[in-house]
């Protein structure tokens, strides 16, 4: 009699389990969810209270979970990745079907893989890490906004305020690491950057915060972002006061944490807020609603009751919001599937841990189908619209721009992703964009750690403790351009006036002290000085640097204040000049016979292009034109530094610089023609000897050197124009904004003619040394340098003049004889006759050449064309 009933109850069971579409079991009278958080935390004592007060609303209202009880199965993390693990598998021992966790990020790396294997949804209201993705976890959900959001409202908040280099303080863990990531490749987009990153370890203390600001005093930056951990004591901004970093020079940004915090501490805390006066931090946006402002009051009164010690901030709404979140997906499972089941699946375990607690673990068979109720949610909250977009998050809601002032936490604006920054809340603002420009942006005055509205520089170049190191070449030779007076041990010189003019037009105190690079004995190797300044051991560098390819790789340089090109020094005769000086450089009979050369090339090149060529053809006016054009073309061309490169000279160039490896490299001349020299006494006397006593002939080198060196030897010029292009500029470590300041200095210097009254003061003392060489005569020419080259010329000329005269009196014969014995044969076809034969020939040199050619071969056609008879009767 008891085994009908057994076996009725098992075939009821079976059906159960296997065909729940088709048998729906009973409404399970309790459903246990799990919660992961650390208890004792800012997040958690607030996280906790809402989840209760959730809880009992759901268990409350009639409308959902009808006939079954939400139980909240709570466990302690402890703020540890390992007891987060241990209680995620105690809480699914207890056959939960959802947990609501984990609050920490790293926590939430972890516990992920357990939840993906078991086959249980996680839904977190906190973990805020955007690598936590959907692909990666997929059973993995999120009801707090994604920090790449985040990074994106903090990337825009200091693109709209020009900062363009920021620190970044952070935990050096998951949650911290990868938001500076997100932050980093949001600057990047605007072209900005974190210059500097301060990591601290997970349990850090005042020592760790201590040593990484004190140490961060050196850099330029002085916009610090912080992304950390709630702390109630603030001691990253405690810390930074007694270092003196929260005054005018600075600019504190910081992550939500700053006003989780602050949100919060109770009524009797808020005296801790005064040490963060000017600080800017960013809050996820709620927007308002009467469901809200309800739940705040509650929430005050629960603190009057002691029901909870901490104030409401935008996570423990989150927490509120996640509970019904779960709630709504169970009750929509319960009522398309009925009751819950687990089961052991052998891939989990093997003989080695069957007898072990692990081995009991079972997986939720219903997993993936809440998986899927849970993203199929849409309902309004307390902190808005609930919906989770494909990455399984909910969408951005924006941000709130806080400052904080005194003891106040003042509002300045908003953030939202399809419109930047507002002052406008996003559900006021029509319309929305899904691009928007900096133009676009807008926020109320800040009040910034200094007291004032006015927007801080945002980075420092130095400061009377740490002073701009800046180095200057010890020359040996050319001292002009930078030298120490050994009297008063002060630098001086052409590029230190440059220095310190351009130095007036920044809008800042740049406080600095030059120091010696180099020995005085020989000059300075300059690729060691700019190295020098990317290996942080100058700031800068001033003096004569050649912006050249390898120097721009490693640091940055400033607008060039001086040309660099090369150019050729020689002596030259500065006789006075006159109206006819471009008579000068040739003698009388020079020029007579150049002339006479002229006319008669260009009569030979007339004669010789007049038949085949039809720009020699047509009007006179225009043959007679095209005829000497032509001819003084191809006597006429520049040619520079070509007639030093042809001959055999020594040239003479600077030791040490780059003129040798252009000469060799890029002319091609060889290492053997050019003559090292070491000073200007040593161009002057190799330059009176010349090439055939032991000197040069010319000097290559840059133009300023050349410039200061002609200031003191009037009898030497500058031969022609610069053959290379190039500039000198200060050197400045990678990225620093005074580069950019220096430039626009410069270019103000140069625009206002200072620039050029600090040249002259230099070089300009005896006349200005680059226009001796333009303004000098050159040596007169005589005809009996060149009269071979005339008589070649002459030669070539007239032999052309003869072949081609042969040439055309023969064919003239033979077009003349064809033409007589057309004329014989059929005198009605042709009636021109002109009775002087030079005529007829000039006639035929000025026809065509091809035309000549398809005359003849008109008549011979008509010669074979006359029939035999013809000739029989002609008498």
């Amino acid at each position: 009699m008891k085994r009908p009933p057994r076996a009725v109850l098992l075939l009821f069971l079976v059906l159960c389990l296997v065909g729940p579409r088709r048998v729906r079991c009973e409404k399970p009278p309790v459903v246990r969810v799990g919660a992961i958080f650390t208890h004792d935390s800012v997040i958690g004592r607030c996280a906790k209270a809402a989840m209760e007060a959730a809880v009992a609303d759901v268990n409350a209202d009639p409308a959902i979970l009808n006939g079954t009880e939400l139980r909240l199965t709570m466990e302690d993390a402890n703020c540890s990745v390992f007891m987060g693990s241990i209680e995620t598998f105690k809480v699914i021992g207890e056959e939960v079907v959802a947990i609501i966790g984990s609050q920490s990020s790293a926590i939430a790396h972890m516990i992920t893989e357990i939840v993906d294997n078991l086959q249980v949804p996680l839904i977190s209201y906190s973990a805020t890490d955007p690598t936590l993705s959907a692909q990666q976890f997929p059973f993995f959900v999120r009801t707090a906004q994604s920090d790449s959001y985040q990074m994106a409202a903090m990337a825009d908040l200091i693109d709209y305020y020009g900062w363009k280099d920021v620190v970044a303080v952070y935990i050096d863990d998951e949650f911290g690491r990868n938001g500076i990531y997100a932050l980093s490749d949001e600057l990047e987009k605007r072209m900005m950057k974190i210059s500097y990153k301060l990591p601290l370890p997970v349990q850090y203390d005042s020592r760790h915060i201590m040593d990484a600001l004190n140490n961060s005093k050196i850099f330029g930056p002085r916009v610090y972002v912080v992304h950390a951990n709630l702390d109630p004591a603030f001691r990253i901004f405690t810390i930074a006061q007694e270092l003196q970093m929260m005054g005018s020079d600075y600019v504190w940004l910081a992550t939500d944490w700053v006003s989780a915090t602050l949100d919060s501490l109770s009524p009797k805390n808020q005296t801790s807020i005064e040490i963060m006066k000017g600080v800017v931090a960013l809050r996820p946006h709620t927007p308002d609603s009467v469901r809200k402002r309800a739940f705040i009051a509650r929430w005050r009164d629960m603190q009057t009751k002691g029901l909870t010690r901490s104030g409401l901030n935008t996570y423990g709404l989150c927490a509120y919001d996640t509970v019904w979140a779960v709630a709504y997906a169970i009750d929509r499972y319960i009522n398309e599937n009925g009751n819950f089941t687990f089961t052991f699946r052998d891939a989990l375990y093997d003989e080695k841990t069957k007898d072990m607690w692990l081995g009991k673990l079972k997986v939720f068979d219903g997993g993936s189908l809440l998986l899927k109720k849970l993203l199929q949610l849409n309902f309004t909250g307390l902190t808005g619209q609930i919906y989770f977009n494909a990455e399984r998050n909910v969408p951005s809601g924006g941000y709130d721009v806080i400052n904080i002032v005194q003891r106040e936490i003042r509002l300045v604006g908003f953030w939202s992703n399809e419109t930047g920054l507002s002052v406008l809340a996003p559900k006021n603002i029509e319309g929305g964009q899904s691009s928007y420009t900096r133009e676009d942006q807008k926020l109320h005055d800040v009040t910034w750690p200094s007291g004032k509205t006015e927007i801080p520089r945002g980075w420092v170049v130095a400061d009377s403790e740490r002073p701009l190191r800046i180095g200057v070449p010890n020359r040996f030779s050319f001292t002009g351009f930078v030298m120490e007076n050994q009297s008063s041990h002060q630098f001086q010189g052409y590029c230190v006036d440059v220095f310190n003019e351009a130095r007036n037009f920044v809008p800042y105190d740049v406080p600095y002290r030059f120091e010696a690079y180099g020995d005085g004995h020989s000059n300075p190797n300059y690729d060691g000085l700019t190295k020098m300044v990317a290996d942080n051991e100058f700031d800068a560098a001033v003096g004569d640097i050649a912006i050249v390819t390898n120097r721009t790789k490693i640091v940055d340089f400033s607008q060039p204040f001086a040309s660099s090109g090369l150019v050729i020094v020689a002596p030259i005769d500065n006789s006075k000049s006159s109206a006819w000086v471009f008579l000068q450089p040739f003698s009388a009979e020079m020029w007579v016979v150049t002339a006479a050369s002229f006319v008669m090339i260009a009569v030979v090149i007339w004669i010789l292009e007049h038949r085949v060529n039809n720009d020699f053809r047509g009007p006179p006016k225009r043959q007679l034109a095209t005829m000497f054009l032509f001819s003084f073309s191809t006597l006429f061309k520049k040619n520079r530094i070509d007639s030093l490169i042809a001959s055999n000279w020594p040239i003479g160039y600077q030791v040490g610089s780059f003129a040798h490896s252009y000469l060799v490299e890029s002319l091609y001349i060889s290492p053997s023609r050019l003559i090292p020299l070491g000073s200007p006494e040593e161009y002057e006397r190799a330059l009176r000897l010349g090439p055939n006593h032991g000197g040069v002939a010319a000097i290559v080198d840059e133009q300023p050197y050349v410039d200061l060196f002609l200031s003191k030897h009037t009898q030497f010029g500058i031969i022609g124009q610069a053959f290379t292009s190039g500039g000198w500029g200060f050197a400045f470590q990678r990225g620093s904004p005074l580069a950019v300041d220096i430039s626009t200095a410069i270019l103000k210097l140069s625009e206002s003619g200072k620039l050029q009254k600090i040249r002259e003061k230099w070089f300009c003392k005896m006349a200005c040394p680059s226009e001796r060489g333009k303004d000098s005569e050159p040596e007169q020419l005589h005809l009996i340098s060149f009269w071979g080259l005339f008589l070649l010329s002459g030669v070539i000329s007239v032999g052309a003049l003869l072949v081609f005269l042969i040439r055309v009196i023969r064919l003239f014969v033979q077009f003349k004889k064809q033409q007589m014995a057309t004329t014989t044969l059929l005198s009605e076809s042709s009636n021109r006759q002109c009775s002087d034969t030079f005529c007829k020939f000039l006639d035929f040199v000025d026809q065509k050449e091809d035309a000549i050619e398809k005359s003849m071969s008109r008549n011979g056609n008509a010669q074979q064309q006359i029939p035999s008879s013809t000739y029989e009767d002609v008498p």
